[in-house]
C-alpha cells in the first residue's frame, strides 16, 4: 500500500494520513477530532517518557477515574513501568501541534 492509498484529512494545509482505521477508538462520537502532534529528538530542550508520564500521573492525582483511564491507555499503548529506564534515554520537545475535526466531505 502506498501513501496516496491511505485516507487523508485536511485542515488548511496540515495533512494527516491515517494508515490503518483501526488507530482510531472504535466507540460512536458526535465527532472525530485528532491532535497531530510533530515532536524532534531534543536532549538539551526534550522531556523524556517517563518525565512526561510522572508529569501527567501528578495533574491526575485528584480525578482517579482520568488516572485510571491514563494508565489503561498506557497499557494499551505497550508502556509499561517496568521498561521506563529503555525510555528515559531520550528526550523530545514538541515542534509543532494541529487539532483536526474530522467530517465526512472531507476527502
Amino acid at each position: 500500500m502506498d501513501e496516496n492509498d491511505y485516507p487523508v484529512f485536511r485542515q488548511h494545509d496540515v495533512r494527516l494520513a491515517i494508515a490503518n482505521e483501526r488507530q482510531l477508538d472504535e466507540r460512536s462520537h458526535r465527532a472525530l477530532l485528532l491532535a497531530h502532534v510533530c515532536l524532534e529528538e531534543s536532549s538539551a530542550r526534550g522531556i523524556a517518557l517517563p518525565a512526561l508520564v510522572a508529569r501527567i500521573r501528578s495533574q491526575l492525582q485528584s480525578d482517579h477515574a482520568a488516572a485510571r483511564e491514563f494508565d489503561d491507555r498506557l497499557l494499551q499503548g505497550g508502556y509499561l513501568e517496568v521498561h521506563a529506564p529503555l525510555y528515559a534515554m531520550s528526550r523530545y520537545r514538541v515542534t509543532d501541534l494541529h487539532y483536526l475535526i474530522v467530517s465526512q466531505d472531507v476527502v
